[in-house]
């Protein structure tokens, strides 16, 4: 469930649990890269184009003026 906590909140039984190295992406992803993306994709499945424009556009001059 999306947000993970819903999952304890709600009492849902989970398959497996895991961890792994966020460092070095040793979780059967390619890279960090791959690891960030796919991190990005499930807590923010439901994000709208405009929202994350709004976001880049947010970050960029937040670098843009500092």
């Amino acid at each position: 469930m999306r947000p993970h906590e819903d999952n304890i909140i709600y009492d849902i039984d989970g398959a497996d649990i895991f961890l792994y190295d966020t460092k070095t992406g040793k979780n059967g992803t390619k890279n960090q890269k791959d690891l960030t993306v796919l991190r990005l994709l499930y807590d923010y499945k439901n994000i709208t184009a405009r929202n994350t424009y709004a976001l880049v556009k947010h970050f960029l001059l937040k670098k843009i003026n500092r």
